[in-house]
């Protein structure tokens, strides 16, 4: 019996059931984000199924941050990557927004501050210290914290931009985009990583909460489909269950370079569009 279990298992993890790299799983996330974006700019052109799409972006871009953070030669590299993206997201974004103060369309996210916090989160979980130093960074990243979150809720009382301005520069795991839950998320799919049954069963049992959730807002078309549509993340399992484990084609600078662009190019385009 155990020989059949432990055969199971290894099938699950066996290559033959997979075939998309990370540059792959990018392109299709990528894709489902500029959908989104363009339904989130201009719900009155494009449809909602837009939207619906644009559901698996967060989890696959989320995934590949994880892979990279695994792969990658130089963590600090890579998590000061994040860091830059977070920085010229929210300092762009900010720019533009103070530039057109009365832009009816605003911009609320940095996906960036989040993925920096997922890889610094998951970093100091995983690296090889001795205890002591290991509880200083984990004391140094809750002050932080704990300082970013206060001046963030003050920065709130006085302008929006200020407070989107300043999560960009030191992110906070409450005020950044998804919060708490997001980074949870992330989290376990870094720890399931190595086991596809396990992974699913998790991501699974998130997204039904994710539905039940919604449920409770009203268990209506109208809210489920239309308006708190964050559980069909679901469809995005399928394709990290496909990867592959390998990295494929890079083009790392284009995918750090497109969210920001992509999202000024839309801020500019829609507010344009509504002066009119």
């Amino acid at each position: 019996m155990t020989n059949v279990v432990n055969r199971s298992a290894v099938d699950i993890n066996q290559e033959k059931y997979v075939k998309i790299s990370t540059f792959v799983l990018k392109i299709v996330a990528l894709i489902a984000m500029l959908l989104d974006h363009l339904e989130g700019s201009f719900p009155n052109t494009f449809p909602v199924v837009f939207g619906w799409i644009g559901r698996i972006a967060i989890p696959v871009f989320m995934f590949c941050v994880i892979q990279g953070l695994i792969h990658t030669g130089n963590t600090r590299k890579y998590l000061f990557r994040l860091y830059i993206g977070s920085v010229v997201m929210s300092v762009g974004s900010f720019i533009l927004q103070t530039f057109f103060s009365k832009a009816q369309f605003q911009i609320a996210d940095n996906i960036f501050a989040t993925f920096f916090l997922l890889a610094v989160l998951i970093t100091l979980t995983k690296t090889k210290l001795t205890p002591n130093k290991k509880v200083r960074l984990w004391i140094v990243f809750i002050v932080i914290q704990i300082i970013s979150f206060l001046l963030i809720i003050k920065l709130q009382t006085v302008s929006r931009s200020f407070a989107y301005l300043a999560n960009g520069l030191l992110p906070n795991i409450i005020t950044s985009q998804g919060s708490i839950l997001f980074l949870m998320l992330g989290i376990l799919m870094y720890a399931f990583k190595n086991n596809r049954l396990k992974f699913s069963v998790m991501y699974v049992i998130f997204c039904v909460l994710m539905f039940v959730s919604a449920v409770f807002s009203g268990f209506t078309v109208q809210n489920l489909f239309y308006a708190n549509y964050q559980w069909m993340m679901i469809i995005a399992l399928p394709l990290m269950l496909a990867y592959n484990g390998e990295k494929g084609r890079s083009l790392k600078y284009f995918f750090y370079a497109f969210y920001p662009l992509h999202t000024w190019i839309l801020f500019l385009i829609a507010n344009f569009v509504q002066r009119k």
